[in-house]
C-alpha cells in the first residue's frame, strides 16, 4: 500500500511475506534515502558511514567495525587520548596564565583532529595522506552514533562549565585530566572575571 504524506511517498506494509519481501529481497532499493542538502553540507558530500549506501560506504563502514571499534583497539589507545586531553589542558592553562582568550570550538575540533589522526594513522596529522573533511565526517558519524554526543553538545557543556563551576556535577570531574581543565576554568574566571 502507498501513502501521500507530504512530499516524500510512505509505504505500508501489512503482511510477513511483503515485509520480507521488502527488507530482505529489495533492501537496497527501499534504502536509499532523500537527499537534503543541509544533510549533504553536514556530511561532507555524504562522505559519512550513517547516511549513504554504495560501495564507498561498505568499505568505510566494514573499516569502521572492524579496524576501529573493536574493543581491544579502542583500549589500546586510552593512553593516547590522556597524552592528547593533556596537551590541550596544558594549552589552555598557558592561555590562562597569559590571560588570552581561549576558542573552544578550535580547541575541541583540534582535540578530535589530533585523536583521529593519531588513532588512524599512528603518528600525527599528516595532509598529504588524508583527506580532512571524509575523516572529520567519519568521525562526527561515529560520535554521533556511538555516543549521541556532537561537537556542538561538547562546546555547549564547555560553556555552561564556564559559566556555572560551583554548579558543575561531581561524576562528571572524576577524571584527572577534566579536573585539571575545570580548575583550569574556575581558575581563570575568578582571575579574569571577577564578577
Amino acid at each position: 500500500m502507498s501513502l501521500g504524506m507530504g512530499s516524500v511517498p510512505a509505504r505500508v506494509v501489512s503482511s510477513p511475506e511483503a515485509a520480507q519481501l521488502f527488507l530482505k529481497t529489495h533492501d537496497s532499493v527501499f534504502a536509499a534515502r532523500p537527499q537534503m542538502e543541509a544533510v549533504t553540507h553536514m556530511s561532507y558530500g555524504n562522505n559519512g558511514i550513517s547516511l549513504t549506501n554504495g560501495t564507498y560506504w561498505r568499505h568505510v563502514r566494514k573499516f569502521v567495525v572492524q579496524e576501529l571499534l573493536a574493543p581491544a583497539k579502542v583500549n589500546s589507545f586510552r593512553g593516547m587520548r590522556r597524552d592528547e586531553v593533556g596537551l590541550v589542558v596544558e594549552e589552555i592553562k598557558k592561555a590562562a596564565v597569559a590571560c588570552e582568550e581561549v576558542n573552544v570550538s578550535d580547541k575541541v575540533g583540534g582535540l578530535i583532529e589530533n585523536m583521529t589522526f593519531r588513532f588512524l594513522l599512528g603518528r600525527s596529522k599528516d595532509d598529504k595522506l588524508i583527506d580532512r573533511p571524509s575523516i572529520k565526517s567519519i568521525m562526527i558519524d561515529i560520535i554521533t552514533e556511538a555516543i549521541d554526543t556532537s561537537f556542538s553538545s561538547i562546546e555547549w557543556i564547555l560553556t555552561e562549565l564556564m559559566r556555572h563551576p560551583i554548579k558543575r556535577n561531581e561524576k562528571v570531574s572524576r577524571g584527572a585530566n577534566l579536573r585539571a581543565l575545570l580548575d583550569l576554568i574556575e581558575w581563570w574566571r575568578r582571575r579574569i572575571c571577577p564578577n
